[in-house]
This record gives structure tokens, C-alpha cells and sequence, in this order.
């Protein structure tokens, strides 16, 4: 869909032709990432997942950051379609790691054996006190601080700090430059015994520093949001890592597609 995208581009400019590409690439989005996030603790043996999980955010945050950087470059010097061509050859290579990936995974499963995930994830949700209280959380936080990101945040860049889009920016490039950092100290906590505990303590520095960002200009937002993106991934990581445990193999993808989706 990226190659016939990078053609459309070039061969016409109609936007219903490129519309419909760019829809496709976000319907198979949605179908790639509950698939990713329930192959990692296959992967991994359970003492290194929470490790795993931090460093494959970090290295998602670092490329989030360096990417749009490079990606302008390429597209200025050379052409759009170009660069979505080279984004189609990524692709291909991504897919074939993740064929061996599958090779892998299912000659495992043959001599190992699997449990079956009984009951569903309804089921499951009913018996789980863990799982209905990230399904509340993460529906309460996509609400306030997606709220805060799409809404306030960017009024509070243009009427309070008089920083306009520039400062919005700096705004946003602080928060993912915490989560680079938060990633990196997840990464560490893997021996933390109360990881609940853990989880909730971040979370609520998070909440704090999100609250205090109209309050101290532009540079104390700056620092705010930095701290508020380290603590978020720090909550992310380790609650995501407690789910996959927590939920039968057999079930992940099933119950990643019904998380994403609140």
C-alpha cells in the first residue's frame, strides 16, 4: 500500500486515489500493532520483559524524534514519492524480520505445546481486578491528557506563553524527549518488587507535573512536560508488562486490538 501510494503520488494527483492508500495503510496499522505488542512476551522470558518492552519504546521514541528530521530532508532534496518508496522498501524489510519472527514463534509452539486462553476476554476481564482497572485508567487518561494535548495545550502555548506554534512544538518535543528518558528507566526497575506500587507513584508525578504546566512560563513548562513524558512511559511500561503476564498467550492480540481501540 506504501509503494502503491508513493505511484499514486507520482502518476496523479487526485486526492480521493491517495485517500483511499493512506486509509488502507491506517486499517492495516490497526491490525499490526495488537499483533506486535502480543508477540514480545513470547519472545522474551518473563524476567527480561519489562526491560524488553522500555527498550522497544525507546527505540520507537528515538526514531519518533529523529525521523520527521530526516524524513524532510529526503523529501527536499529529492521528491515525496521517492521518500514514500523508500518508506515501501522499509516496509519489506520490516515484514521479513517479522516472517522469521513467526517461523521462529511456531516452532516453539510445536514442541512446547500452548494453553488455551478459556472463556474469552469478557470472561477474563470479569475475574481480573488488574484488567478492569487499566481498562478504566487508560479510558480516563485518553480522555484528560488527550484532552490536554489537543485542546489545552496548545491555547496554553498561544495565549499564555505568546510562544505560538513554535512553542506548542518545544512542548511536545519535551514530552517525548522524557519518554525517551522514562523508556531508559523502565528499563532499570526490572528487579522493582512492587511494580503496582511503582506504576501508581509515576503516575501521579505525571498528573502533577501536567497540572502545574500553565503555572510557571514557558521554561517550567518545558521542564513539566519532560518530567510528565519520563513519568508517563515509566506508568506505561511497567502496567503494560504487568497485562502481558497477566493475560493468557492464546488471548494478547485479542485483548491489545480492545485496549488500542479505548
Amino acid at each position: 500500500l506504501t509503494l502503491g501510494l508513493a505511484i499514486a503520488a507520482v502518476v496523479t494527483n487526485d486526492i480521493v486515489v491517495v485517500s483511499v492508500f493512506a486509509a488502507g495503510l491506517g486499517s492495516f496499522g490497526g491490525l499490526f500493532h495488537p499483533a506486535a505488542l502480543s508477540i514480545t512476551p513470547t519472545l522474551l522470558p518473563e524476567n527480561q520483559l519489562q526491560a524488553g518492552l522500555a527498550l522497544s519504546n525507546t527505540a520507537s521514541v528515538a526514531a519518533g524524534l529523529a525521523a520527521p528530521g530526516i524524513a524532510g530532508v529526503v523529501v527536499l532534496a529529492l521528491d515525496p514519492a521517492f521518500a514514500l518508496g523508500l518508506d515501501a522498501v522499509t516496509f519489506a524489510v520490516s515484514a521479513g524480520c517479522l516472517a522469521m519472527i513467526g517461523a521462529q514463534r511456531t516452532q516453539a509452539a510445536s514442541a512446547g505445546g500452548s494453553t488455551d486462553g478459556r472463556g474469552g476476554f469478557l470472561a477474563l476481564l470479569r475475574e481480573s481486578k488488574l484488567l478492569q482497572a487499566v481498562l478504566l485508567v487508560t479510558a480516563a487518561a485518553n480522555v484528560t491528557i488527550g484532552g490536554m494535548t489537543r485542546v489545552a495545550l496548545p491555547q496554553i502555548a498561544e495565549s499564555d506563553f505568546a510562544a505560538g506554534v513554535l512553542g506548542l512544538g518545544g512542548l511536545l518535543v519535551a514530552f517525548t524527549a522524557g519518554s525517551f528518558g522514562g523508556g531508559l528507566v523502565a528499563a532499570g526497575l526490572t528487579t522493582t518488587r512492587r511494580r503496582g506500587a511503582t506504576a501508581m507513584g509515576s503516575g501521579l508525578v505525571m498528573a502533577i507535573a501536567v497540572s502545574l504546566v500553565p503555572f510557571f512560563g514557558l521554561a517550567g513548562a518545558l521542564v513539566l512536560m519532560f518530567i510528565a513524558g519520563a513519568a508517563s512511559t515509566v506508568t506505561n511500561i511497567i502496567v503494560v508488562t504487568l497485562v502481558q503476564l497477566a493475560t493468557p498467550a492464546p488471548m494478547l492480540t485479542c485483548h491489545w486490538r480492545r485496549f488500542l481501540a479505548v
